[in-house]
This record gives structure tokens, C-alpha cells and sequence, in this order.
């Protein structure tokens, strides 16, 4: 765990980050783990902001929303879902690159 990639990584940028005279701030950015408050002496909670332009926009985006939490969820509990999800995630994203106007 000591030599762990993600340990060094986080080691160095800690450490140049103390050895800039500038910098007075370090964004560990999303996610709750115990090392970022190990590491840390306050703590800035994010809030995500949706908007919308029409009704139906907003709902379209909450269902979508809605739906990828609980698939995060299904996944996260189980195994089969999770390696699924793998298989046939970059075909979605591809899919959803050629839905978009002016990407192929």
C-alpha cells in the first residue's frame, strides 16, 4: 500500500504543492475518502446545480439523472451488473457521441 501508484501520485502532488510559496490551497476535488481528510484541515462540500430551460427538459434530465444513480447503485451491488456495465459502456458512449449534433 505504501508504493501503491495512487499513493505516490497523491505523495508528489502534495508535496509540491508545499513546496510552492503560492499555492494556499489544495482541491483533492470529488469524492469522500478517508485519506483526503486525513490529509486535509477543512473540508468545502460541492453542490451540483441543474437547470433547465422548460418543464420538460427538466423532467427529461431528472428521469435520466434518476436512472443513472440507480444504475450506479445495481452495479455497485452487484457483481454480474458490474462487469456488464464494463462490456457494454464504451458502445454507449459511442452511441451517445453520434447523438450529439456536429460529432461523429
Amino acid at each position: 500500500m505504501r508504493f501503491g501508484a495512487g499513493r505516490l501520485a497523491a505523495d508528489a502532488a502534495v508535496e509540491a504543492a508545499l513546496g510552492d510559496a503560492e499555492c494556499a490551497v489544495f482541491d483533492w476535488m470529488r469524492g469522500e475518502e478517508p485519506y483526503k481528510f486525513s490529509l486535509s484541515d477543512h473540508t468545502d462540500r460541492t453542490v451540483d446545480l441543474f437547470a433547465s430551460s422548460s418543464t420538460l427538459a427538466w423532467w427529461l434530465a431528472s428521469a435520466v439523472r434518476a436512472a443513472r444513480r440507480r444504475a450506479r447503485d445495481l452495479t455497485a451491488e452487484h457483481e454480474r451488473l458490474a462487469q456488464a456495465w464494463r462490456r457494454i459502456e464504451p458502445q454507449l458512449r459511442r452511441i451517445g457521441r453520434m447523438a450529439q449534433p456536429g460529432t461523429q
